[in-house]
């Protein structure tokens, strides 16, 4: 059981404190065996674990990053981290996000130390972040480790936004092309298709597909609509199924591929500079660091990577053996290690790897928006061609 304290010790000194002990009497006999003298003595009831409903449900990462970057704000001003928790519980919007910083509050003033409060939350708050917090408890600078977070957040924030704003785009394209499709198709041919019965005449190959299709959207289209709504929306409740597109496309489209490559190292070497800078240990950083790798071949041969550096191996001699990292990433590492200063290297690593996904991104869309216009030009073009070619033929009929 565990007890919150109030106590004398001589003439002016009061503490407060938390002790565990088996009952309410060992208590008051452990703080008199300290030369203390017992004011208050109260149980702390901790309500955990919190219910499966809050553990499951999603929180955006908007709203972590604004979580992280405030209570970095609120320490560096000397705030304390109960205090600091009570004003963001009043402040983040998300419902959710309340009730775990409440179950964080409620545990951290139970005894729980912050890092051990965020474990209860994997789901929301990684081995990375509640590492670095651990260390930046235990050196007694839980303001910088926050910042660091912050920093690595606002980085993963910054690109992920660049990469949403150069596809934005030729989403707006594609939606455009289809609903353009779609209204021609279900409301202007069919009209123009009774027209063209009514006169009689044999209409060109391409203009009978064209008023096929369209008869089959003007019957069935809402009901196709329908489905896909609720096709997407049973896929949308299953995650693996886009996971498995994502990885779909990620292994078989050239340029997707290396982005994503790209992605895992910066995410890899900035984790590892940000575990090492924040005094977390050698094999426990390349541990945590490797996690954020999804590759399964990356993921195996970084365990061998982790069982030489436990053998006393150098880190960029063990990860020479890795075949599916860049040669300028291993010798960067090296050159790290020699210099002493492995954690500034791999951020500049990261650095140069977010600066050659921002490059591939530019020739992906530079690509993409012509090509998208090229073929719904052509699908367009091949429509308005179908319908004006009968109306050609009755024209020159006519003369």
């Amino acid at each position: 059981m565990r007890f919150v304290y109030k106590a004398k010790r001589g003439l002016k000194e009061t503490l407060e404190g938390v002790i565990e002990t088996q009952n309410k009497e060992e208590a008051i006999n452990t703080l008199v065996e300290k030369g203390l003298f017992p004011i208050k003595i109260e149980e702390v009831k901790i309500e955990f674990p919190p219910s499966k409903l809050i553990r499951r449900k999603r929180i955006k990462r908007r709203d972590i990053f604004f979580f992280i970057q405030k209570l970095a704000t609120l320490c560096k001003a000397k705030v304390d981290l109960l205090t600091s928790l009570k004003i963001l519980h009043n402040q983040v919007e998300s419902r959710n996000l309340q009730k775990i910083i409440l179950e964080i509050y409620d545990l951290t003033r139970g005894g729980k130390t912050f890092s051990e409060s965020l474990k209860k939350f994997p789901h929301i708050f990684s081995p990375l972040i509640v590492n670095i917090i651990k260390s930046g408890e235990e050196t007694g600078h839980l303001d910088i480790a926050l910042e660091h977070i912050n920093k690595f957040l606002s980085r993963e924030d910054s690109l992920r936004s660049k990469i949403l704003v150069a596809l934005a785009y030729p989403i707006f394209l594609i939606i455009v092309g289809i609903v353009s499709i779609i209204i021609l198709m279900s409301f202007v041919i069919p009209k123009l298709g009774v027209m063209f019965e009514e006169s009689g005449k044999d209409l060109p190959f391409i203009t009978k597909v064209v008023l096929g299709v369209s008869s089959f959207f003007e019957t069935w289209g809402i009901w196709i609509l329908i489905l896909f709504c609720i096709f997407f929306l049973i896929l949308w409740n299953k995650k693996e199924v886009f996971e498995k597109i994502k990885n779909f496309l990620k292994l078989n489209t050239p340029l997707i591929k290396k982005i994503a490559k790209n992605q895992e190292l910066i995410n890899f070497s900035y984790s590892l500079s940000l575990l090492f800078k924040s005094g977390v240990p050698p094999l426990k950083s390349l541990e945590i660091a490797s996690s954020t790798v999804d590759d399964p071949q990356t993921k195996r041969e970084l365990k061998k990577v982790y069982l030489d550096v436990s053998l006393g191996k150098t880190l960029s001699k063990s990860m020479e053996a890795v075949t599916t990292l860049p040669d300028f990433f291993i010798k960067m590492i090296s050159l790290g290690e020699e210099s002493g200063s492995l954690g500034e290297v791999l951020e500049e690593v990261a650095e140069a790897y977010t600066q050659e996904i921002e490059k591939n991104i530019g020739i992906i869309t530079s690509l993409l928006e012509p090509l998208l216009i090229l073929i719904l030009g052509i699908i367009l073009g091949g429509i308005v061609f179908s319908i004006f070619l009968p109306i050609f033929q009755i024209t020159q009929m006519v003369h």
